[in-house]
């Protein structure tokens, strides 16, 4: 037998393991992607729970909210997944503050408070000095 039809068993082989192996997992995985489609809240436990740095405390459907605590720091949060401010989620720590939460160089999640965000934004200008007499100081 030549090295080329060798080649071809040993490439049909694997196709066909890997349609298998498909076939076996699809179902499944079409069942989770529905399941986490029609509601939101267990798509973001799910991804929390992926996450080893925080710890999934409660899940509200109804609601769409979910609370959880960053491991390191012993923060609550609460994500609200109806309310979103630009585009992102809206997450309120234990004070009932609205955060935002980032990551730091080192992966480690930092809380921005979103108060401190709106007061830089909406900081009124620096007044401008006078002008200069005409003349003066020469």
């Amino acid at each position: 037998m030549s090295g080329l039809a060798k080649v071809g068993i040993g490439c049909f082989i694997l196709v066909a393991v890997l349609a298998v192996g498909l076939a076996l997992v699809a179902p499944k995985l079409i069942t989770k992607i529905k399941e986490l489609s029609e509601d939101p809240t267990k798509l973001v436990v799910w991804g929390l729970e992926k996450d080893d740095r925080v710890e999934v405390l409660e899940q509200n459907s109804e609601n769409q909210q979910v609370r959880f605590r960053i491991k390191k720091t012993g923060e609550e949060l609460t994500v609200d997944l109806k309310g979103t401010r630009d585009g992102k989620p809206l997450f309120t720590n234990s004070k009932g503050e609205e955060v935002r939460l980032e990551t730091n160089d080192s992966g480690e999640y930092v809380l921005v408070p979103v108060a401190n965000e709106n007061a830089a934004a909406e900081a009124p200008a620096a007044p401008a000095a006078p002008p200069a007499a005409a003349g003066s100081g020469q």
